[in-house]
């Protein structure tokens, strides 16, 4: 399950696992009974912000791309119109993402 630690609708930090809650609290010990979302709605930091952990849905990468194209997976998830967190994809060109040699000149 991959989590994003979110202040309202903007991304603070992800992915967000128990590594980071526990580097967050490091005086709580955390075990398997509770997902990373629910243990951080007992820590101080969710009582004194409007800071909470969520769950993020990761999208299949689509599949219908053309010829000198690639599928790159968004760096942040997104709030979709259904109000869930989701992790998406983008399509780029080679262009896009690496400079031609002529450029480096």
């Amino acid at each position: 399950m991959l989590y994003a630690k979110i202040n309202n609708t903007t991304v603070i930090e992800f992915p967000y696992s128990i590594n980071e809650l526990c580097r967050d609290n490091p005086n709580t010990s955390y075990d398997d009974r509770y997902s990373v979302s629910e243990w951080f709605l007992k820590t101080e930091a969710a009582e004194s912000s409007n800071d909470r952990v969520v769950e993020v849905e990761s999208l299949q990468a689509p599949s219908n791309i053309s010829e000198g194209q690639f599928v790159v997976r968004d760096p942040n998830p997104s709030l979709n119109a259904n109000g869930e967190w989701v992790l998406g994809w983008s399509i780029a060109t080679l262009a896009t993402v690496a400079p031609t040699v002529d450029a480096v000149r």
